[in-house]
């Protein structure tokens, strides 16, 4: 069920009807859950506007290197790169399907001197990742990580004095142990591919940052713009594209809509945006 999520889920999220009957097509490569305000129906602007959410909280502009740590198919590091104008974005991402892909976007777009994609795991990053960056980033992808700590601890120490953390992630709300919630959430937890280790909450998120050496730490609950719509465009792609869609298809959106649609209405998750600044030495030097 993961694989499909994260190969054939982005490829019929982001299909565009056409008018007059004809078959629909795919003119952007998105893959996060989307930022649904401001009468936002569809999902490549949705998605957008979550990677512009991101790079605002974080302050993102033209003087920045950034490392963004799952970069899926390298739409929101274009984004940065063309809207930000930011110096440079460095991708990671451990599937080489995506890879592939990615890099196709990139040169496809003229951005490849300002945008690089290779294969790695955030635990384990690949070497064109160990330098100094600005900024290190995860749109809605660190809740996979194994473990969302040890990607913290690592993204910390690639940070510059000042630099910037952010990230977009989903943890558990809070409802006690052992209640159908508590076992609703382990439940979509196995079948999101979200580790045992990632499913705790915004407290021990911020513990962990601030054990990682970061500070100024800013915590933003959004899920109110995020499952419930995300949950209703699945269904309405599902319908309007019907025609078009085999049965695994219609079948695979069906189930899209009412899993998120479940996540919502009964608060099993919360999206957050998440921000955080490595201390310089002279403010360390302060603390002590």
């Amino acid at each position: 069920m993961q694989s499909t999520a994260y190969t054939a889920g982005p490829h019929l999220l982001n299909l565009e009807p056409q008018p007059g009957g004809a078959p629909p097509v795919q003119r952007s490569r998105w893959c996060n859950l989307g930022l649904w305000r401001d009468g936002c129906v569809e999902f490549a602007p949705a998605c957008a506007a979550l990677a512009r959410a991101l790079a605002d909280a974080v302050d993102l502009g033209p003087s920045d290197s950034v490392l963004d740590v799952g970069v899926g198919y390298a739409e929101q590091a274009l984004l940065w790169a063309e809207e930000f104008r930011v110096r440079d974005v460095l991708g990671v991402e451990p599937s080489a399907a995506h890879v592939v892909a990615a890099r196709s976007l990139v040169d496809g777009r003229g951005l490849g001197g300002a945008v690089r994609v290779v294969r790695g795991e955030a635990n384990h990053l690949p070497l064109e990742a160990r330098r100094a960056f600005d900024v290190v980033l995860s749109l809605d992808s660190a809740y996979h990580f194994e473990s969302r700590r040890d990607f913290i601890a690592s993204a910390a120490e690639l940070l510059k004095p000042g630099g910037r953390f952010g990230a977009v992630d989903i943890l558990p709300c809070a409802h006690g142990r052992y209640g159908w919630r508590w076992a609703a959430q382990r439940l979509v937890a196995v079948a999101c591919g979200i580790p045992a280790p990632n499913l705790h909450g915004a407290a021990a998120y911020v513990d962990a940052l601030r054990d990682a050496g970061l500070g100024d730490v800013e915590v933003r609950r959004i899920e109110g713009d995020v499952f419930a719509p995300f949950a209703a465009y699945a269904t309405r792609q599902r319908r309007r594209l019907a025609p078009f869609l085999s049965l695994a298809s219609r079948c695979f959106l069906l189930c899209v809509g009412a899993l998120f649609s479940f996540i919502g209405r009964h608060r099993l998750f919360c999206v957050v945006l998440i921000t955080a600044r490595r201390t310089r030495p002279e403010e360390e030097a302060l603390r002590i």
